[in-house]
């Protein structure tokens, strides 16, 4: 059977299509630089060196009221330039048959002009049935527009000037695409307020998480009952994220085995600098994750900064001390204090002691797993919530700093709520109040959770108006 999460009551779970954004381009333009500053954090590799970027990078964002997919496409290049590039090549073929799924298209160019493979390109990008929007990136300052005006002449009803590097322009950019939506996303979030109920079917994805060595391998394999994954001794061994399927306790699953991440320094190679970029995906792309930690090593530096990654990715996440049969007393309580402090730090994380290669200790990671992953998918209702809000700005801490919130809503299916009111800036004790409270009231204290700030005005786009003769949008 499939495995379910349905929610009844006063939580409910709620999806609709959201407009998707694609960046498209030739090789080395900037377009996963454009990516990460549209997203405002770096998902997507950049690097000086031709086709780092071989599949489709998404990224569901807030702008405004609404929520977007914008996606960063592999780099486009002819197939005389990919002569031994196989892999390249099917990459290219794959993103240009997925061209239509998109709302809006943003080519990215170089203000340096177009290669002659960009001309043909051109060609193919005319016969596209979606809106096109042409981005010159590198025109760090204005006066480097003038010598970019040649693009006017490609028949773009919409060009941008920007500098994705030093952010020039980005905000623009992004208030035009929310502009152009506006209607859609209204009518989005209405059948969005007018469901009461819905189910989300699928398998659950989980992701082992953690440093090389620490047998995530091992627990990979102990899960599926079979030596799907290679295990040595020797940390570095899995160089890509390796996923199966299979069923636990009627529970439809897809389990994902990650490279370990080693410290920056240490991750110097073009292949290391991949493996922990299939990591990142992974980790975005799971429902709940596992993080495994060696008894022997404990919450050392590295362990901290992958638990600070994860929750700058807002997942939900259990600990699995393992190899703890390999430890004594002593160390076992100096883990456990560690364990507390980060608990205070970050969010009450449920934690295990285990042994990877035990099927009976893994099987109850596995069950709260699942929990866990459930709670996490939630949806609630946003009337629940500004009820809470409502008891929330009563209180003291939140009055004596001249504070107050008129509504809060969730950005599902992010574990993020948005809390609209008189200031964007809120000291850090009502944040921490806030916090606190909301997932006392949600009963969600295995659950990360983010609260974003905003004022109640709405936001004013601001968007560049650029003539043409041959409109397309």
């Amino acid at each position: 059977m499939k495995y379910k999460f349905t929610f009844t009551g006063r939580l409910a779970i709620i999806s609709y299509t959201m407009p998707a954004i694609g960046i498209i381009g030739t090789q080395n333009v900037g377009k996963s630089t454009l990516f990460n500053a549209l997203i405002r954090r770096n998902k997507s590799i950049t690097f000086d060196s031709p086709g780092v970027t071989r599949d489709l990078v998404t990224e569901s964002v807030n702008w405004g009221e609404g929520r977007w997919e914008v996606t960063d496409f592999p780099g486009f290049e002819s197939e005389k330039n990919m002569p031994d590039d196989e892999i390249g090549r099917a990459a290219v073929e794959k993103a240009l048959k997925q061209l239509d799924n998109f709302n809006l298209l943003l080519w990215v160019v170089s203000r340096k002009g177009l290669s002659v493979f960009e001309h043909l390109l051109l060609e193919k990008i005319r016969k596209i049935k979606k809106p096109v929007w042409l981005v010159v990136n590198f025109v760090d300052d204005p006066a480097l527009e003038s010598s970019a005006s040649e693009f006017y002449s490609l028949g773009f009803s919409t060009v941008f000037f920007v500098s994705a590097l030093n952010r020039r322009n980005i905000n623009e950019l992004r208030d035009s695409i929310l502009h152009k939506f506006q209607g859609k996303i209204q009518d989005a979030e209405a059948e969005q307020n007018e469901a009461d109920e819905s189910i989300r079917s699928g398998p659950v994805k989980l992701a082992i998480v953690g440093k090389p060595n620490a047998g995530k391998s091992t627990l990979f394999n102990t899960f599926l009952g079979q030596e799907r994954s290679l295990v040595y001794d020797m940390p570095g061994t899995t160089r890509d994220s390796i996923q199966e399927p299979f069923t636990y306790d009627g529970h439809e699953i897809i389990l994902i085995d990650t490279a370990g991440i080693r410290r920056k320094k240490l991750s110097f190679e073009s292949l290391e600098v991949f493996s922990v970029a299939r990591t990142k995906k992974a980790i975005t792309e799971a429902d709940v994750l596992i993080m495994l930690v060696d008894a022997r090593e404990g919450f050392d530096k590295q362990n901290k900064s992958i638990l600070e990654w994860v929750e700058s990715e807002n997942k939900p996440l259990l600990v699995a001390i393992n190899k703890t049969d390999l430890v004594d007393e002593e160390q076992r309580a100096v883990v456990t204090l560690d364990i507390e402090k980060l608990q205070e730090i970050f969010w009450d994380f449920p934690v295990y002691w285990i042994s990877a290669l035990s099927p009976k200790k893994s099987g109850r990671v596995l069950a709260e797993a699942i929990r866990i992953a459930a709670i996490g998918n939630e949806k609630v209702a946003t009337p629940v919530l500004n009820d809470i809000l409502e008891v929330l700005n009563r209180n003291p801490v939140v009055s004596s700093n001249r504070l107050k919130f008129n509504y809060i809503t969730q950005a599902w299916p992010e574990k993020k709520f948005i809390i609209f009111g008189n200031r964007e800036s809120v000291p850090d004790n009502v944040k921490r109040y806030l916090k606190h409270n909301l997932l006392k009231q949600l009963k969600w204290k295995d659950i990360p959770i983010k609260i974003e700030f905003r004022n109640k005005t709405k936001i004013k786009p601001a968007f560049l108006s650029k003539k043409s003769s041959n409109k397309r949008d």
